[in-house]
């Protein structure tokens, strides 16, 4: 009986651990594709300002340069992590307006990008910068999201909103904690069943290691089917939230597999010490 209710336990793990794991994956799934798509429509103004002002084409090699740059940059995706909060709040409570100002963040990427074109012999001008931050204008965003918003409001049915109001409470902190709270408290009756402190680390190895395979064997295989799609498309996505996931809880599986080993060895000798014990004694 103990062993088919550590079983259960167990395989309640694995289902909670992949339900954690689309809960942390999916907010950094969308932020990790909305900081691409809008870090290429950056790198895209930018060769097309360039272009246009030295009427000359960029090689290929300053493209590349200029992409890595810009993909070492965090503060976009960061900006977008906050208005992906306020969007989500706008689209799901009374509140109307989202104010956007990415233009400091823009003109931070344009800076760092000009020390490459001057390697190359390329300057930008004061038009030039002027030119390209003309495109993510705060005025002008801020009216062209807001209005999308209001239309995107006022069309969500009542059941969308019901599927918004349940993904923003899937993807929030609550929901997260609910879900760490129900791991522990398996964790806590696998280790009364096994009666010690170490049992429980094999049943969770086993737990995060099959959900940990799962997650970084989908994030390939999403990987190459979607995103070859979606770069036809002009799209850029990015599985690193579902792979990273899966690293960790492999990670994490084998820790817990390699202390409980050391655990169990540890109390085989004690075992075998006291047999001896008694015996001499």
């Amino acid at each position: 009986m103990k062993k088919l209710i550590t079983f259960i336990l167990t395989l309640g793990m694995i289902f909670l651990l992949g339900i954690l794991g689309v809960s942390l994956s999916a907010k950094g799934l969308l932020m990790d594709t909305a900081d691409g798509l809008v870090k290429n429509e950056i790198k895209n103004n930018l060769v097309k300002v360039v272009e246009e002002s030295t009427k000359e084409s960029i090689s290929h090699e300053v493209v590349e340069k200029i992409e890595k740059e810009l993909n070492n940059n965090t503060s976009i995706k960061k900006l977008m992590e906050k208005y992906y909060d306020e969007l989500l709040e706008v689209l799901t409570t009374e509140k109307n307006e989202l104010s956007i100002d990415i233009q400091k963040e823009v003109e931070t990427l344009i800076n760092e990008n000009e020390v490459i074109l001057k390697e190359y012999g390329i300057t930008l001008s004061e038009s030039d910068k002027n030119q390209i931050l003309d495109l993510v204008s705060s005025d002008e965003l801020n009216k062209t999201v807001n209005e999308n918003i209001k239309e995107m409001k006022n069309s969500i049915s009542g059941e969308a909103k019901i599927v918004l109001d349940g993904y923003r409470f899937l993807t929030g902190d609550t929901f997260k904690g609910i879900i760490i709270s129900i791991v522990v408290v398996c964790i806590i009756i696998i280790c009364l069943l096994k009666k010690n402190y170490y049992g429980w680390l094999f049943n969770f190895s086993l737990a995060s290691f099959i959900v940990g395979v799962i997650y970084s064997v989908l994030s390939f295989v999403i990987g190459m089917i979607i995103t070859s799609v979606a770069q036809e498309n002009g799209i850029q996505l990015s599985m690193s939230s579902l792979s990273h996931y899966g690293y960790i809880l492999i990670a994490l599986s084998i820790i817990s597999f390699i202390i409980y080993k050391v655990f169990g060895k540890r109390e085989e000798k004690l075992e075998v010490n006291s047999e001896t014990k008694v015996v001499e004694g």
